[in-house]
């Protein structure tokens, strides 16, 4: 084959990266030459196609990200009941590349010698430009190596897609979701992450566990590609069965989340964890291999403040949440168009002009309104603020309004989140946002 691809990017990875593919061919000194890349969306008929000339070195150097940052999307995941998978915010791309050349610099040009890229799982994560490495580093969220189950294994991790601390606080009444990958990538064996069972434990002011609330990953709870927690991660179904559906999950984790899925908090809960599992055997959870464990604190309103409930995606293309506990200020501008009308009626119709007190001069013919709010949060650590830096830079935000999930746009324009840690070890955020659909115009 007279094509040789040299580099090509690690899978799963982030659709805001650089994804680099470089290739060479022994062809490159034949009339017209050129590169041909073709990408594609697993699932879709349609492609992009990318040619280019060979660089000084002989080598074609494709980067895809700016294409493959356009073919996902957000799944609003907030209120799953157990489990959730994902039908926007996954997909695998699908590449070729070829190479393009005639028999002369006049004659038509013929694409030969295909041949078949690396298929890439992408998440709507981010690889910032100075993180010195090209893709996501992926294996801090799966485990190196994974057995046909999980019974001789023992690990205990935190491989949620997320930066947040590992204790939070969270309200009753609110939603929360923890999203971790799930099965294998690539046909691989290492990479991979069998998310098996989900186990919640309450526990009151004293510490003691009150309740416990349980459910598998299987397509009755949301999940998937099992059907029953019967079947054993090394069969076909389950191994080889993976779609880009179920290779990224979203596991249920607020209170109003239970609440939903007909299992309630009991009404002395101060705290609870949830605890995701691999397989033993067949319907058996293993209890020495876990793949996350987050804690959440009974968090009650701030001298009669309300609070609001955020929820955004983070850096890793997963949904976060935080409550800002303080008063949540909402200021209204508006800006009007008018007219003035002449006071005196010309346009009677009866022979005469009356005289009409309350004929009006400045006519408002269209009011445009601006809802602008502003959050207050508690005190911070730097860990907290560090983390909070990505719901100020999310493209994706929304906040709790009861039950809804209703979408705003963060408007701050600065955020200080490092500080002398000499003068001031704790601080506070003030958060500025408007809400994405505007009052009508009247």
């Amino acid at each position: 084959m007279s094509i040789t691809l040299h580099q090509q990017p690690t899978t799963p990875n982030g659709a805001f990266a650089d994804l680099v593919w470089v290739a060479s061919s022994t062809n490159q000194n034949q009339p017209q030459f050129q590169f041909v890349a073709t990408i594609q969306a697993s699932g879709s008929n349609n492609s992009v196609t990318l040619k280019q000339q060979p660089n000084p070195s002989g080598y074609g150097v494709f980067n895809m990200g700016s294409i493959a940052s356009t073919l996902l999307d957000y799944d609003g995941v907030w209120k799953t009941q157990k489990m959730a998978t994902s039908s926007l915010s996954g997909l695998t791309l699908l590449t070729t590349f070829a190479e393009e050349y005639g028999t002369s610099t006049t004659s038509s040009v013929s694409i030969v010698n295909t041949i078949t890229g690396s298929q890439v799982y992408i998440i709507p994560a981010v690889v910032q430009p100075d993180a010195g490495y090209w893709n996501l580093p992926s294996s801090d969220y799966y485990t190196a190596s994974l057995a046909p189950n999980g019974a001789a294994e023992t690990y205990t991790l935190q491989h949620g897609l997320s930066n947040s601390p590992v204790s939070q606080s969270v309200r009753d009444g609110e939603y929360a979701t923890i999203s971790l990958f799930n099965g294998n990538f690539d046909g691989s064996s290492t990479t991979a992450q069998d998310v098996y069972w989900v186990q919640v434990n309450v526990y009151n002011s004293a510490g003691s566990n009150i309740q416990n609330i349980g459910w598998f990953n299987v397509t009755g709870n949301g999940g998937g590609p099992r059907t029953s927690d019967g079947e054993e991660w090394g069969d076909a179904g389950i191994y080889n069965g993976q779609t880009d559906k179920t290779r990224l999950v979203h596991i249920a984790a607020g209170p109003q989340n239970f609440d939903d899925a007909g299992s309630t908090l009991s009404t002395s809960w101060n705290t609870y964890s949830v605890s995701v599992w691999g397989q033993e055997s067949a319907g058996i959870e293993s209890t020495t291999g876990r793949y996350a464990r987050y804690w959440f604190t009974k968090q009650t309103a701030e001298c009669g403040y309300s609070g609001t409930r955020f929820a955004f995606i983070n850096e890793l293309g997963a949904w976060d949440y935080y409550t800002f506990p303080f008063a949540d200020t909402i200021n209204d501008s508006m800006t009007r168009s008018e007219y003035t009308q002449a006071f005196v009626d010309y346009s009677t119709n009866f022979g005469g002009v009356t005289y009409n007190a309350s004929r009006r001069g400045a006519k408002v013919f269209n009011q445009d309104y601006q809802q602008d709010r502003v959050a207050e949060s508690g005190y911070l650590t730097q860990e907290e603020a560090d983390w909070l830096r990505e719901l100020v830079e999310s493209p994706e935000v929304f906040i709790q309004v009861g039950t809804q999930m209703l979408p705003v746009v963060i408007t701050n324009t600065a955020f200080t989140h490092k500080t002398n840690p000499r003068t001031q070890k704790l601080y506070r955020l003030t958060l500025t946002y408007k809400m994405a659909n505007q009052k009508r115009s009247r």
